[in-house]
């Protein structure tokens, strides 16, 4: 436990705004994302952070990650997609999402999964 605490604080700087960042350096906290998807955030990462933050927060008993994982799928709620539930699999830090592919395999499957 202790240790998925400390790396979760080493991903944090990736997980500050709207949407997380797809990388991050654990020795130094730099964040960014992938070349292919440049200022975007992919949306199966999306829903998998959810999930992972929240199970942290609960065998840790620090509510702060489940936060985290909260704002984020509110903020999908608030941005919906132009087919509702079917969430293209990129999306910007303001919400626009980048393309209208939809996918239930490789870039969107985590977020229909958890």
């Amino acid at each position: 436990l202790d240790k998925a605490v400390a790396l979760a604080e080493r991903l944090s700087p990736a997980l500050k705004g709207n949407m997380p960042n797809s990388k991050v350096n654990l020795a130094n906290g730099v964040t960014g994302h992938h070349g292919w998807a440049p200022n975007v955030a992919i949306i199966a990462e999306v829903g998998s952070l959810q999930l992972e933050m929240a199970y942290l927060s609960k065998i840790s008993n620090q509510p702060k990650w489940n936060e985290y994982g909260e704002r984020v799928i509110k903020f999908l709620e608030g941005h919906k997609p132009q087919h509702p539930g079917l969430y293209p699999t990129m999306i910007t830090a303001n919400g626009k999402y980048t393309q209208a592919h939809v996918s239930f395999g490789a870039l969107g499957d985590s977020l229909y999964e958890y």
